[in-house]
């Protein structure tokens, strides 16, 4: 099939996933280099609103340039636990986000290769939705730093329901009931030619 509509969402998708493994080695670089205290470390900052992970390289300011989103302290002022945490929970996003796009992909080109409702892309949604579902699980604790006049002063944990990944998978499960129907009624029509 000679569609460009597709094909857009093919190399948009393929252009996320680049940058999600972009990501996901940031993150491991930060892991490993962490504990070696290097100096870079000092002009990296982690301005974090909810799931949004922005890694900035600028002065010490009490809120981000954009303003409304808290910086953290600089990376090497981190704790141990908190850092990790971070990582680990940044990670598992950014392993999630993977795993759906590299899904949505294996849908996409089934629909452009014109076997759009096969079996596979039911299984595909259905595991999109138990991501997206595992994505607000992981989304639910966060840990942010206490700080008072740019010092740390500790961490809180804080709980958030963000109900757009519920409603994902939601949307997910119903496409892949669709899809199952779809598949019923093309299998019922080659039996009946």
């Amino acid at each position: 099939m000679n569609n460009n509509i597709l094909r857009l969402a093919i190399f948009s998708a393929k252009f996320i996933l680049a940058l999600d493994i972009l990501l996901g080695l940031i993150l491991v670089f930060f892991m490993i280099a962490w504990p070696m205290e290097l100096s870079l470390l000092e002009d990296i900052h982690v301005a974090q609103n909810s799931s949004i992970f922005k890694f900035e390289t600028s002065p010490s300011f009490e809120t981000s340039p954009e303003g409304g989103i808290p910086l953290s302290p600089p990376l090497s002022e981190f704790g141990t636990f908190y850092f990790y945490f971070i990582c680990a929970r940044s990670l598992t996003m950014v392993a999630i986000l993977f795993k759906i796009i590299q899904l949505s992909i294996r849908i996409i080109k089934s629909i452009s290769s014109l076997e759009t409702f096969r079996f596979e892309n039911v299984f595909s949604f259905r595991k999109m939705g138990q991501l997206f579902l595992i994505w607000f699980i992981v989304a639910i604790l966060s840990i942010k730093p206490l700080t008072e006049f740019g010092v740390t002063i500790g961490v809180t944990m804080t709980t958030t329901l963000d109900f757009k990944y519920p409603l994902f998978a939601l949307v997910c499960f119903v496409l892949a009931e669709i899809f199952k129907e779809g598949n019923k009624l093309m299998e019922d029509n080659k039996l009946t030619i």
